[in-house]
């Protein structure tokens, strides 16, 4: 058995003993709302970064469209309610961002941040995108800040760090305006992922809710299963309605079976 990395799915994807799967991991832009560029603390700024990017022509660039495009945070493919999965209990579409992306809004939103922010033009925004320097990581970069760039009009500068500093230094540290990562659920079940945004965990996001916070906390002892899994939504829906981070993909991954196997 041997994983297929994106760059050789392609290559060999239509040979007999090659399948995939989707493992749960969804990639994201962890946002450091405390920042001290004032920007991240402004809920409409991170809003005209999620809707001016086209999540579906991002993924072809970024990933030759080897991942899925996804514009919310709980992997679909959980258990939701009543024997069917979390994508086919709720309608994601209906409440999270618009996959291909909306320029008119996002520019909207960003118009509504320079007048709160009492920034002139969005040419004076200048942010910092911090990733890995792997190959794959400078890629996903280069494609978010051209988006970014040309559909807003502000400034994106890229800070590559290697694995062992951006995990072990500059995410723990809060050391980054907005940078790349993701996550991978430990079970299944949405709090898996929601309990990253919990005002009282540090998971290199200083992102708090109080709202998140009281409903992630009534699913602790809540007993009625799909009433509890209501309340997960909610959480996941205030959380898109607020940007607390970008949405980028549920990973798919590709991989070889020996034939002896």
């Amino acid at each position: 058995y041997v994983s297929i990395p994106t760059a050789y799915v392609e290559q060999y994807k239509d040979q007999p003993n090659v399948s995939y799967f989707t493992n749960g991991n969804v990639d994201y832009c962890y946002i450091n709302t405390e920042s001290e560029n004032p920007v991240w603390g402004n809920v409409n700024f991170r809003l005209a970064l999620n809707y001016a990017l086209d999540r579906e022509e991002y993924n072809l660039l970024a990933n030759n469209g080897v991942y899925s495009p996804y514009n919310a945070l709980c992997f679909p493919g959980l258990q939701g309610k009543d024997g069917k999965t979390y994508g086919e209990t709720y309608d994601v579409d209906s409440y999270a961002y618009p996959m291909t992306g909306d320029v008119d809004k996002a520019n909207e939103y960003l118009n509504k941040a320079l007048e709160e922010l009492g920034i002139a033009s969005a040419s004076d925004i200048e942010i910092e995108f911090v990733t890995t320097d792997n190959e794959t990581n400078k890629r996903i970069a280069e494609v978010l800040q051209e988006r970014w760039q040309n559909t807003l009009g502000i400034k994106v500068n890229i800070r590559q760090v290697t694995y062992s500093e951006i995990y072990g230094e500059v995410y723990p540290n809060m050391d980054y305006e907005i940078g790349y990562a993701g996550w991978g659920p430990d079970y299944d079940d949405p709090y898996t992922y929601l309990e990253l945004f919990r005002s009282d965990v540090d998971w290199y996001t200083p992102y708090g809710n109080a709202e998140v916070d009281a409903l992630l906390d009534a699913t602790q002892t809540e007993t009625d299963l799909n009433a509890r899994m209501d309340m997960l939504n909610e959480a996941e829906q205030i959380l898109i309605a607020d940007g607390a981070w970008v949405p980028l993909q549920a990973r798919t991954a590709y991989y070889i079976l020996d034939e002896d196997v």
